[in-house]
C-alpha cells in the first residue's frame, strides 16, 4: 500500500514513475533542437564562406605574379642563350659556373613550357564531348594549329630535364656527390623515355656512384 501511495503521489505531482518529470524532458528536447538549429546555421555560414572563397580563388593571380617577380618573362631567345652559355662553361671545365647557369636554365625552360601549355588550357579544360563538337564546328582554332604549341611546350620540358641532369653532372665532375646524387635522381625522375642518351648518362653516373655495374 505504501508503494502504491508513493506512485500515486508522483503521478499527482506530474513526475513519472522513473523519477523524471515529463515537463523537464520536453524542455530538454527543446534545448537540443535549439542547439541543432544553431549548429546548422553555423554550418551553412561556413559553407557559404567557403563557396565565396572558392569563387574568389578563380580570379587569384598571386601565383602568376610571384613567378614573374622571381623568374621574369622568359623568351625562346633568352632560354637558348642560357643553354649555350651553360654548355660552353661545361665543355671548358668550369663546372661551378656551369652548374649555376644550368640551374637558371632549367627554371626558365620550365617556366616557358608552362606558359605555352597554359595557352592550350581552354582546349584541354573542356569536356570530351565539347572538344569533339568543337573539332567538327570550329574553323579558326583547329587541332592542327594547336599541335605545334604542344610540341613546343614538350620540347622545353625536355630541355628542362637535360638542364637538371647536367647540373648534377657538374657536381659529379667536382666530386661533390652530396649535391650530385639528388640532382641526378631528380633528372631520372623527370626524363622522358625518348631522351635515351640523357637517360643512359644519368643512370650510368648514378650506378658508378653506388658501385653498381652498368653496361648498355
Amino acid at each position: 500500500m505504501q508503494i502504491r501511495s508513493g506512485i500515486s503521489e508522483k503521478m499527482k505531482s506530474g513526475e513519472s514513475v522513473t523519477g523524471i518529470n515529463p515537463k523537464n524532458k520536453v524542455e530538454q528536447n527543446e534545448r537540443k533542437k535549439k542547439k541543432m538549429r544553431k549548429f546548422l546555421i553555423v554550418l551553412m555560414l561556413l559553407l557559404m564562406t567557403f563557396a565565396c572563397g572558392a569563387a574568389e580563388d578563380e580570379m587569384d593571380i598571386s601565383e602568376q605574379q610571384k613567378k614573374v617577380q622571381e623568374l621574369g618573362i622568359p623568351t625562346t631567345a633568352s632560354v637558348e642563350e642560357l643553354k649555350n652559355l651553360a654548355d660552353n662553361l661545361y665543355a671548358s671545365g668550369e663546372y661551378e659556373g656551369a652548374a649555376q647557369v644550368y640551374n637558371k636554365y632549367s627554371q626558365q625552360a620550365n617556366w616557358l613550357a608552362n606558359i605555352i601549355s597554359t595557352c592550350l588550357e581552354p582546349y584541354y579544360g573542356a569536356s570530351y564531348d565539347d572538344r569533339k563538337d568543337w573539332r567538327i564546328t570550329n574553323k579558326k582554332m583547329t587541332v592542327s594549329l594547336l599541335a605545334p604549341f604542344e610540341e613546343k611546350a614538350n620540347g622545353y620540358k625536355y630541355e628542362r630535364n637535360r638542364a637538371v641532369l647536367y647540373e648534377g653532372m657538374c657536381y659529379y665532375k667536382m666530386n661533390d656527390y652530396s649535391r650530385a646524387l639528388p640532382m641526378l635522381l631528380k633528372a631520372l625522375d623527370i626524363l622522358d623515355h625518348s631522351q635515351e642518351d640523357d637517360w643512359k648518362l644519368a643512370m650510368g653516373t648514378v650506378c658508378s656512384m653506388v658501385g653498381v655495374p652498368f653496361t648498355l
